[in-house]
């Protein structure tokens, strides 16, 4: 009875786990983990939890029922701090009273409840590795449900027989716990890695293609439901090929890196800066109109042309870039790939015109 008992809490445990993981991951993309109303949610969805633990509780006897409603405060100090650990503890604690007559059981264990909540959200700032502050967790509960379990239970023997048991239970439950979701954290955290590394260009750490694509239907979106204007350059090396075949692959492989921190350097902090492929790099403009658009792009163009690159150790050369500008004003007529079109027309129009300058388009 007791292994079953176990076993059924520990497969709740572990499928309430993952489940909010998923809820909460998803609600992290859209509202900050730092505000109080992502940790007000995750301390109700712990406590909420935690009521659902009470519900299966371990049958050791009788008359001890033994359930792992601290396991979810624990969860929620470790994940939000002192506010989610403390509304857990408070929901927990509500149900309590709202499902149970009072007696002193209820107000020990709703005082047990409390503290565990405080005290796990002063564990969960602490400056000490995660995987101890699951432990110091385990071991102030354990401490708090000792002085509980005597005060409600006066007899050594009974109680410590209770107590041994809630503790082996505890410390069970806590070790699956961490497991899990360390486990989770650290495949999270790959998968972000993951993401970041597809999304950047191997060479330049500049974002590639794919980011470019990403950034450019998101920030469109959002310039034509605010009716802001967007630009859009696409740049190219000029006479790159000559530097690979002067100097080698190598060599101008070092040009496009120093070519990438150029453009960073000469655009404004919104900007987002691309490498497409080849010599070719673009730079999407949000919020920025046509006359605009032009001084970033005349201040890339004169950034590189000033500028001193060097390659084999020591070999300083000098570089330009052409470049293409489209704007759009007016979104009911256009689309990205018209915009993408607009600037590639007048990068073509630079470079037939004797490269190292800037052409546009008419605003779309």
């Amino acid at each position: 009875m007791v292994l079953r008992d176990f076993f059924i809490n520990f497969c709740i445990l572990c499928t309430g786990i993952f489940l909010l993981y998923l809820l909460f991951r998803k609600i992290r993309h859209r509202v900050n983990s730092s505000s109080v109303s992502f940790k007000l949610a995750t301390g109700l969805a712990q406590g909420l939890f935690g009521v659902l633990l009470m519900q299966f509780g371990i049958q050791f006897s009788k008359t001890v029922l033994i359930d792992l409603r601290s396991i979810p405060i624990m969860i929620a100090a470790q994940v939000g701090g002192p506010i989610p650990s403390i509304v857990a503890a408070v929901v927990i604690t509500v149900f309590r009273f709202a499902s149970y007559p009072y007696s002193t059981s209820a107000l020990v264990n709703a005082a047990i409840v409390l503290i565990a909540g405080v005290s796990f959200g002063w564990v969960a700032r602490a400056s000490i590795r995660r995987q101890h502050k699951w432990w110091t967790m385990a071991a102030i509960f354990s401490v708090l449900l000792g002085l509980g379990i005597h005060i409600v239970i006066p007899g050594w023997k009974a109680a410590g027989e209770i107590y041994v048991q809630y503790v082996f239970s505890i410390v069970m439950a806590t070790y699956f716990t961490r497991f899990l979701v360390s486990y989770l954290w650290r495949s999270q955290d790959a998968l972000d890695q993951l993401k970041e590394v597809s999304r950047k260009d191997f060479l330049t750490g500049l974002k590639n293609t794919r980011a470019f694509n990403e950034e450019m239907n998101r920030i469109y979106d959002q310039a034509k439901a605010q009716r802001e204007p967007l630009s859009l350059l696409i740049i190219d090396i000029d006479y790159f090929k000559q530097i690979n075949d002067t100097y080698g692959h190598p060599a101008g492989d070092e040009v496009l890196k120093q070519v990438g921190d150029v453009f960073l350097r000469a655009c404004r902090s919104v900007d987002i800066v691309c490498r497409n492929g080849g010599e070719e790099f673009s730079v999407i403009l949000p919020v920025c109109d046509q006359i605009r658009a032009k001084q970033v792009a005349e201040r890339i163009r004169s950034a590189v042309e000033t500028n001193i690159f060097v390659v084999n150790n020591d070999k300083p050369i000098r570089l330009t870039v052409s470049m293409g500008i489209s704007t759009v004003t007016a979104f009911h007529s256009t689309s990205i790939d018209r915009i993408t079109q607009f600037a590639d027309e007048g990068l073509y129009m630079a470079k037939q015109s004797g490269r190292n300058r800037v052409c546009l388009k008419e605003a779309l």
